[in-house]
């Protein structure tokens, strides 16, 4: 893939073919081509062509290169659709290793992920190995998070596969209170936490097939919380089977 900044980009003549945030459409090389407006719909910030298949060339503006993020990324090179054809799926959490295995707190943005995985270190020892997304993929017949370079502010992106303890999902509250959750609530979970193309029929429904399979093999806890040392302890009690308050 080639990324080059312009100053830049001509609204485009091509015929569209889909039309959802992004605009995908067919140039007069019949080559398959993405674009990005601003809010204002007058300007353009980014475009994605095709030049062949497993060539790409990501051109952006100025303003925009400024706030290039990991989610445009993964977009450009079309990792999540990659990786779902081979049953794997980006789920955005932080994760950590502890004793050999990993925790991953998942959950909206602001809600927390990054201080659960921090407190896990200051108390448990933990590693943290990625801040904003792992990968998960079922392997060698167990479900492992595998590193990924999309690692959001943390800065902390270690690569490697460790076998998933279990997925936690994360809801602020002034006491610690946690419980599996039931496979609706996974879905949900994995629908709104998973990076994938939402308008895209099928790749919603492989998403939830691999969260049917996650959810029988790996348990799914959520965790109402606060920011100490009761949550890391409340977590730790419901991986060896005890549902207590804490």
């Amino acid at each position: 893939m080639t990324v080059r900044e312009v100053r830049s980009i001509p609204i485009p003549n091509g015929i569209a073919v889909e039309n959802v945030g992004e605009t995908t459409y067919r140039d007069e090389f019949a080559r398959r081509v993405r674009i990005c407006k601003n809010e204002q719909k007058d300007a353009i910030l980014y475009r994605v062509t095709e030049l062949e298949p497993g060539s790409l060339l990501a051109e952006i503006t100025s303003k925009a290169a400024a706030q290039l993020g990991s989610y445009l990324v993964l977009r450009w090179l079309e990792l999540p659709r990659f990786f779902l054809e081979r049953d794997a799926v980006f789920l955005h959490a932080s994760v950590v290793r502890w004793q050999g295995r990993a925790i991953l707190f998942s959950g909206q943005k602001q809600i927390g992920k990054s201080t659960q995985a921090e407190l896990w270190r200051r108390f448990r020892g933990a590693e943290v190995l990625n801040g904003d997304r792992a990968l998960l993929r079922r392997m060698d017949g167990l479900w492992m998070a595998c590193g990924s370079p999309f690692c959001g502010t943390s800065g902390i992106c270690v690569n490697g596969k460790i076998p998933i303890a279990a997925i936690v999902l994360l809801q602020k509250s002034p006491y610690n209170r946690i419980e599996p959750v039931d496979l609706k609530r996974t879905f949900a979970a994995f629908l709104s936490g998973c990076t994938f193309d939402a308008q895209n029929r099928m790749e919603a429904e492989h998403v939830l097939s691999l969260a049917e399979q996650i959810h029988r093999e790996v348990p799914v806890f959520q965790l109402c919380c606060t920011p100490d040392e009761k949550a890391v302890l409340c977590l730790e009690k419901a991986m060896k089977g005890e549902y207590n308050d804490v």
